[in-house]
């Protein structure tokens, strides 16, 4: 064969291997990116689908009544509003903000927001054994906007404290599934189309459609242009006027008899009172009161905000009765608005001890249901909780974040590290005790929520042998005056202890030890040091009448240091 011959031969088969080497290229690449050439749907057609933001809500069912949509309590509870409550025995919802109260009873026409009736046109209904929940209704409570887009069947929700920035599609593309040219679309967006955007993920955007339907475009296929936000819903009641710096208050014990204001002496840097005059009489929600005009009016004149006490008397079981029961929540909360309106309170302060564990959640409830009402108002709410130990009744039972959301303030009762019953002497409130229980609060509550409490008492240990050689030990509360005359009359030393950062003092009368943990202005001084280092909102004293004139002096001189 000739030259040319082998040459023409040579040049036909390589040929014919490019077109088969581009053809197989050209199947690769086909069989790569035929993934990013499917359409899927975005949701199932025969339902209503729910989109919250750029999230599909896979979820159960959406329910349209007339123009309600229904959404299943889960979903609420799960993607709106986590403190939503279902009360099973009396088939009623209840919701709670800042300083709203609704409820919502199954298949009736009327709900009540705080004490208005309002008429809903479609009630909570039980569905397929689902509650579900009439969210338009809820919608400007909640801070949202509910809109049904029909040509997609998509029920469309977003968040008030959403900013979310408005975008143009510069061309025709797709919205995919996923961050991929290989992953499936479910829409196509025309030139000019507008979309939300949510996010931005190497090189893509998380968009949604003004049809509703959410993915992923190419960033270089959208022009970024405003941002947008969802109208806010009607502003909430303010609070009344909160004491200018730090809060510094003091508990009124208030026994049986009201304390005369006219012998009650100056009290520098105070700025609310908290005198304990309600308590829960009963387990049928019945509220004892001791309030009195006369102390509010002297506050007032004073400049001092009145903060009431309401206490559940350290009962438990009357407890669990009145916190397993919303009417008789409700019937609690009624009587303190009443007293609230009666003596111009300005704030209710929660003293809620020994509480049984099983009763955790329902006193979050209780507490965020008073709150709103008590907001509502114009009122602060504060609660008293313990330090973090192993004790159920009366620290495991508080969930301190959850009481942080709903309150004002949450007051750290700082002291009885050594209680009245306690099976051994020492301090009230030892400076490394109160110290951790601070930070171990903090985990759960914001430092610009929390106030330390401080004693403004002590305790007489006593301590001898019994008659089997046991070791037995009791103790009296004591104001700083009394402890002081005490060592002074029994010539006691005094030392300081470095660890506890006190001074105690030890004597004996015979086979008998007695013991005490002073409280004074050293120790004073350095609680609220621990106010200043960890950034609190204030102190609280437990109570006036306990310490020594000097004390006020040094506590407003530190906090306003």
């Amino acid at each position: 064969m000739s030259l040319p011959g082998r040459a023409v031969i040579l040049s036909n088969r390589i040929l014919r291997l490019g077109i088969v080497y581009f053809l197989m290229a050209g199947l690769s690449l086909l069989i790569y990116y035929s993934p990013g050439m499917i359409k899927v749907p975005f949701h199932d057609s025969d339902e209503t689908a729910l989109v919250i933001g750029d999230r599909l809500i896979n979820q159960e069912e959406v329910v349209l009544e007339k123009d309600e949509i229904l959404l299943p309590l889960p979903t609420v509870k799960q993607h709106l509003d986590k403190h939503i409550f279902w009360d099973k025995e009396k088939n009623k919802v209840i919701v709670t903000t800042r300083d709203k109260f609704i409820r919502m009873k199954t298949a009736s026409l009327t709900a009540y927001i705080n004490s208005q009736e309002v008429k809903l046109d479609v009630p909570v209904s039980q569905i397929s054994g689902l509650i579900y929940i009439p969210i338009r209704f809820l919608a400007p409570l909640y801070g949202i906007t509910v809109k049904y887009l029909p040509e997609t069947k998509i029920v469309v929700i977003d968040r008030a404290d959403e900013e979310i920035i408005q975008g143009i599609a510069v061309k025709r593309t797709r919205v995919r599934t996923g961050r991929s040219v290989r992953k499936p679309f479910v829409d196509y967006l025309q030139a000019g189309e507008k979309v939300l955007i949510f996010g931005s993920e190497d090189g893509w955007f998380r968009i949604r459609t003004l049809r509703g339907i959410t993915g992923y475009v190419k960033k270089n296929n959208i022009r970024v242009e405003d941002r947008v936000s969802v109208e806010l819903p009607p502003k909430e009641t303010p609070l009344n006027e909160i004491p200018p710096g730090k809060i510094n208050l003091t508990w009124e014990h208030v026994i049986n008899k009201h304390p005369d204001p006219s012998t009650i002496g100056q009290l520098p840097g105070v700025n609310v009172v908290s005198p304990t005059w309600f308590y829960l009489a009963d387990g049928e929600g019945n509220v004892s009161n001791k309030g009195d005009l006369n102390y509010v009016n002297w506050a007032h004149r004073r400049g001092y905000q009145v903060w009431a006490l309401f206490s559940n008397a350290f009962d438990p079981e009357r407890t669990h009765k009145v916190l397993a029961d919303s009417d008789l929540r409700e019937k609690v909360i009624k009587q303190l608005l009443i007293y609230s309106r009666l003596y111009q309170l300005d704030g209710i302060n929660i003293d809620f001890e020994n509480v049984y564990l099983k009763d955790k959640a329902l006193l979050v409830q209780f507490v965020r249901e008073l709150s709103a009402l008590l907001h509502a108002e114009g009122l602060t709410v504060s609660i008293d909780v313990t330090v973090k130990s192993s004790s159920a009744n009366y620290s495991r039972v508080y969930d301190r974040r959850l009481l942080a959301e709903a309150v004002d303030y949450v007051i750290l009762m700082g002291y009885d590290e050594h209680w009245a019953g306690s099976p051994e002497a020492g301090s009230v409130a030892s400076l490394p005790w109160v110290e951790k229980g601070i930070v171990g609060v903090l985990e759960e509550v914001p430092a610009e929520k929390l106030i330390l409490g401080v004693p403004f008492y002590t305790r007489l240990w006593v301590e001898k042998l019994g008659e089997e050689g046991i070791l037995e030990v009791s103790s009296k509360a004591l104001s700083m005056t009394e402890a002081e005359a005490i060592i002074r009359r029994n010539r006691a030393k005094v030392v300081f202890d470095e660890a506890a950062g006190q001074h105690y003092a030890t004597f004996r009368q015979g086979d008998t030890i007695y013991e005490i943990w002073l409280e004074n202005e050293i120790s004073m001084r350095q609680r609220v040091q621990l106010v200043k280092k960890y950034g609190l909102a204030g102190i609280a004293s437990w109570r006036r009448g306990f310490e020594k004139p000097v004390i006020w002096e040094i506590i407003n001189e530190e906090l306003n240091e």
